[in-house]
């Protein structure tokens, strides 16, 4: 499994936070532009970002899972 690790911007024009990725790192997680990401807080500093599945498959079950996609907490704006 390849991990990336990747800086959360900030947009000042609307107060947003987000992660841009590449259409490669989308394509190997088999998410797409539109999907709903779960960000779970791993407590040490990291983050699993996974995709959350129609609700007629289950309101709990995740896919298409990217563990170890973290952020540098250095970089994220409060």
């Amino acid at each position: 499994m390849q991990k990336h690790i990747l800086d959360v911007k900030y947009d000042s024009n609307t107060g947003d936070h987000y992660l841009q990725f590449t259409p490669d790192m989308l394509a190997q997680v088999g998410w797409d532009f539109g999907d709903t990401i779960i960000w779970k807080d791993n407590q040490d500093g990291s983050f699993t970002l996974s995709k959350k599945m129609d609700s007629e498959t289950s309101n709990t079950q995740e896919d298409g899972q990217a563990d170890g996609a973290t952020s540098s907490e250095t970089d994220r704006d409060t």
